[in-house]
């Protein structure tokens, strides 16, 4: 158990921002698809970390919540105009409609897991949640996340 909690407060520490667009994508957008983007992302990264007192403390309900609110952003996505949906997929690449696509999977997979009270597969699942962050941060924002970019130091 204190292994999790070591791993949950690491990321919790690493978690700053959810926005999975550059800088220059983003400002591609039409502004007020640039306001959906950015409500989902402060709902997610909200989430995110209210997850990790809920996980270290075996709050199952909770994080079931929670990934279901994950969840739900997709579907309220989903709701944009069609000249929306155009857009997005006009100016964001490809490849991060697969990495959203997976993020959402982790999170409908990290509920179940909560609903069966699965505290390994929630760590897993939670800890698949943040490497989707991070893939889609170092391919599609290193502009708003440039450690991503530079080199590990070499200790001689």
């Amino acid at each position: 158990m204190k292994k999790i909690i070591v791993i949950l407060f690491a990321t919790l520490i690493s978690l700053i921002s959810l926005n999975c667009y550059s800088k220059n994508e983003l400002q591609t957008l039409s502004p007020e698809l640039r306001e959906v983007i950015q409500k989902k992302m402060v709902s997610i990264q909200n989430g995110m970390q209210n997850m990790i007192p809920a996980i270290s403390s075996g709050n199952y309900k909770e994080v079931s919540a929670i990934a279901f609110k994950i969840e739900k952003n997709f579907i309220e996505e989903q709701k944009i105009t069609a000249q929306q949906k155009y857009e997005l997929k006009d100016k964001l690449p490809t490849k991060y409609g697969l990495i959203e696509q997976q993020f959402y999977d982790y999170a409908k997979m990290l509920r179940e897991a909560s609903q069966d009270h699965d505290s390994t597969l929630v760590s897993v699942y939670y800890s698949k949640l943040l490497g989707s962050c991070s893939s889609c941060h170092s391919q599609h924002a290193t502009k708003q996340f440039p450690l991503f970019i530079q080199k590990p130091v070499k200790n001689k």
